[in-house]
């Protein structure tokens, strides 16, 4: 019998946290351990954390440092405290330096415990800087008074979201490894070249959504089924031909929700990021009756990445896109998610960057598309290049 490979996680969080609230470094070690490893096959999973006051004085351990830097995932206890120590934050950026080697996925978790806004105007440059590059990543909200309040269920169930962005990334590390290592070399120094976004991914290898689904909650005190949704994508894709590549990512997205009746209706507080309408409710030619949510990059931003859906109250992921009638049963719901891709450019291997000829841009990306179609992805293309993929739809037990 094979030797299991062991994947490390390296916990960074601020000691003290930890001694304000026991229970929550126990929580996010030993029981995400135990989520994660349930989860996989063939492998192990360990999460490293210092518990023998390493860090002393000013100086930084060695053996601190070699557990960093051979771990495969960073996870994060995001807090005030956090930002402000000095060993955590450096933590976080010799990991960055060693995400950045592997060029394809991200491998930091983090979990937001305590909120930060109101801090925000007390932190040095250097700290804003790190916290800014942390928030940008999609994370788990677990605020510490409400965590520790949660019945075992709902504890166990905020810890198996988190493991399984975890083994999403364990998978990344399991997969990927191997078949870069088969790149020709003009192939990989390609890949490394400056011009090239390490951000961006290849689309032959890794889907543009990150995650998605349309969840049915269960029956409230009026007589309504609160109907949740989640959809996430990868910030810049790519697909590489002989002489060069072309980048592009996910322009707009519209969701699409219907029954087949009239059970399912719009809401009043759709919720946005920030102060730009991200999402709004729209109706499509081909689906009069469904209820469609239209999504759009937030401000500043070419195209959709991350968590482009902000949570509903009390959740983690979820957003609150419309109500259903109680009687309705998530097996009777169909939901679509139709994407537009925005090409972003085409770049030669000799390091030129030419004008970007849309319609061969797009005619080359639809090419991958299709052939990741024929491979089984339960999507179809639309007349002018639009993707249409069907979204899971689950009942919330």
């Amino acid at each position: 019998m094979s030797e299991h490979k062991i994947f490390k996680a390296f916990f960074s969080y601020a000691h003290h946290d930890a001694d304000t609230d026991p229970g929550l470094v126990p929580a996010f070690t030993t029981a995400l351990e135990k989520r994660v490893n349930a989860k996989l096959v063939n492998a192990r999973f360990a999460i490293w954390r210092d518990q023998e006051g390493l860090r002393v004085g000013h100086r930084w351990d060695a053996k601190m440092e070699a557990e960093l830097r051979g771990a495969d995932v960073l996870i994060v206890l995001l807090t005030p405290r956090w930002v402000e120590s000095d060993y955590c934050r450096k933590e976080y950026m010799i990991f960055e330096a060693v995400e950045a080697t592997r060029e394809i996925g991200e491998y930091v978790a983090p979990i937001l415990v305590r909120t930060i806004e109101r801090q925000e105007k007390h932190f040095t440059q250097e700290q804003k800087n790190v916290y800014e590059r942390v928030k940008s990543r999609q994370h788990q909200v677990a605020i510490a008074t409400e965590f520790m309040m949660l019945s075992e269920a709902g504890r166990t169930a905020l810890i198996d979201r988190i493991a399984d962005d975890i083994e999403g990334m364990i998978e990344r590390r399991r997969v990927l490894p191997s078949r870069i290592g088969s790149e020709s070399h003009s192939a990989a120094r390609a890949r490394k070249s400056k011009e090239f976004d390490s951000r961006a991914q290849n689309y032959e290898r890794v889907d543009f959504l990150t995650g998605g689904e349309v969840v049915l909650n269960q029956v409230t005190d009026d007589g309504q089924r609160d109907v949740l949704a989640h959809v996430g994508f990868i910030e810049r894709l790519y697909v590489q031909g002989k002489r060069g590549r072309i980048e592009f990512g996910v322009r707009r997205a519209f969701m699409s929700i219907r029954d087949g009746g009239s059970r399912i209706s719009k809401i009043d507080d759709l919720k946005s990021v920030g102060d730009h309408k991200t999402h709004y409710y729209t109706t499509l030619h081909e689906a009069p009756d469904a209820v469609t949510v239209c999504i759009d990059p937030p401000a500043g931003k070419s195209s959709l990445a991350e968590l482009p859906l902000p949570p509903a109250k009390n959740e983690n992921y979820l957003s609150k896109v419309a109500v259903a009638t109680a009687d309705l049963k998530a097996g009777q719901i169909k939901a679509d998610l139709i994407v537009l891709l925005n090409a972003e450019g085409l770049y030669l291997n000799d390091g030129h960057v030419v004008s970007p000829r849309i319609e061969a841009a797009i005619k080359t990306i639809m090419d991958v598309a299709r052939a990741k179609i024929e491979e089984g992805n339960n999507q179809t293309i639309e007349r002018g290049g639009q993707l249409r993929r069907s979204l899971p739809v689950r009942e919330r037990p």
